[in-house]
């Protein structure tokens, strides 16, 4: 039995059950794309890495899924097109916390602050940006 053998309203009841199923389907399809990360990239700071390494200037940290995922400097690592992007020339990166290392892998929990903090550690009790797993938790620079 072909559709146009059906009365019209079955024919109307099932062009709309596959409709509904196509457009479903297609949702289901755009949700797997938002679901995958943005990267966001923070540009020209100064990177405390906290290893006993010299600081980086001009950094570059590429973030994504809460994690580091790379490390360069502006010369070397040219983020994303779509990245998210911080402007943080003048600034110094350093781990939020004790004992954390800013390294590719690690957990993205981080401070942006306004000097160096090696020289003056009172400057991580007002950090300018504060990063957590990854996301912003404060507004953007100014």
């Amino acid at each position: 039995m072909s559709i146009s053998a059906l009365p019209p309203w079955r024919s109307t009841g099932l062009l709309l059950l596959l409709s509904l199923s196509f457009c479903f389907l297609l949702a289901c399809g755009a949700s797997e794309e938002a679901s995958v990360p943005k990267v966001k990239a923070i540009l020209g700071a100064t990177l405390i890495d906290g290893t006993p390494r010299q600081p980086q200037v001009n950094s570059v940290l590429l973030i994504a899924a809460g994690k580091i995922q790379s490390i360069g400097t502006l010369s070397s690592l040219t983020p994303p097109a779509d990245a998210e992007q911080t402007n943080a020339t003048g600034l110094y990166v350093t781990p939020s916390r004790g004992g954390l290392q800013l390294l590719p892998g690690a957990d993205a929990d981080l401070f942006l602050v306004n000097g160096n903090p090696i020289d003056n550690p009172y400057l991580l009790g007002s950090p300018v940006r504060t990063m957590k797993a990854g996301e912003w938790i404060d507004g953007p620079t100014k």
